[in-house]
């Protein structure tokens, strides 16, 4: 289509190459801020001419058209709580799953034994992403500034399978992660087979994977679905590269499905009414919907040129 080609030729402006050339660790980062200016507004821009060409847009997030819900949910998907149907009667297709999440259902199991079911509860939460990547958390700006510190490099989309094992296997004193199954690994290493689910590594100085974390991509929203570290920090520095990249390419907030411990004190989640929460998937796709994956998360390796500054591309 021609306006497909248009978005692609904004969306390529918007991989912005990183300065080089200065060791003037201020100059640098004037230039990095430029740079970034740069490519949010080539993204901003990207998006309004796709919408002002697309003739009929539709949002078609309250349908269940094309799903297993169809059957087992008649009605609108937005009015249902807490347990709507088990993963038995609507599998964990990539269909589904995605036709799920725009709706605010996702696959969990919030006790400590059990079966995975589809919930949609009264209350969702979400972080917002400017105070964590403008450095106003004072706990994550000590775990980014380790990036410089200790030689770590990030990469994204490089070892998603390794990423969900090691979550699902991440030890948690104070909430459950049973819902990590077999199944549910499966269903999203197929989910980011077909660039739906991406991955953050970080590696430490020696090439050793030492934190990760992996998110599920719908509509122009991003739900961040876990995190593990080896090493003390290294996954408060993968949710951090995540919403640095989600920061940067227009988004404003990130899912966080429910609040625990980790999300309200590391990232300052907060829970909010499935209506408000609806309300801001909307703007969300109204900002992001033609925004690519492969945007968002490029290939490379990525490290820091200043303590606590962005992340700069260290190779391909």
């Amino acid at each position: 289509m021609r306006w497909s080609l248009r978005v692609l030729l904004f969306l390529l402006v918007a991989l912005v190459a990183q300065g080089e050339g200065t060791t003037n660790p201020e100059e640098l980062n004037q230039k990095e801020k430029r740079n970034r200016f740069k490519q949010l507004k080539a993204i901003k821009k990207a998006n309004k001419t796709a919408l002002s060409c697309v003739k009929s847009f539709t949002d078609t997030r309250t349908s269940l058209a094309g799903s297993d819900f169809k059957s087992v949910m008649p009605g609108a998907p937005r009015s249902f709580d807490g347990i709507v149907d088990s993963v038995e009667r609507v599998p964990l297709t990539v269909e589904n799953i995605l036709k799920a999440y725009q709706n605010g259902l996702f696959p969990w199991n919030p006790e400590t034994k059990g079966n995975i079911k589809w919930y949609n509860p009264k209350y969702h939460g979400y972080a917002e992403l400017e105070p964590i990547v403008t450095g106003k958390y004072s706990n994550l700006n000590d775990a980014w500034k380790k990036v410089y510190k200790n030689g770590w490099t990030i990469t994204f989309n490089r070892e998603f399978s390794e990423v969900i094992k090691r979550c699902a296997g991440h030890k948690r004193s104070n909430y459950s992660h049973v819902w990590l199954t077999e199944e549910v690994q499966k269903a999203y290493i197929e989910l980011h087979k077909q660039g739906y689910a991406h991955s953050v590594e970080v590696w430490d100085q020696y090439g050793n994977l030492i934190g990760g974390t992996y998110s599920l991509g719908h509509r122009g929203s991003y739900s961040a679905e876990s995190m593990f570290h080896e090493v003390s920090d290294a996954g408060k520095v993968a949710v951090r590269a995540l919403a640095e990249r989600l920061y940067y390419t227009g988004h404003k907030i990130v899912d966080t499905q429910v609040v625990n411990a980790n999300s309200r004190d590391n990232f300052k989640a907060v829970a909010v009414p499935r209506n408000e929460y609806l309300r801001l998937l909307d703007l969300e796709e109204q900002n992001t919907l033609f925004v690519p994956g492969e945007v968002i998360f490029p290939d490379g390796v990525y490290t820091q040129r200043t303590s606590g500054g962005p992340l700069v591309l260290l190779s391909i």
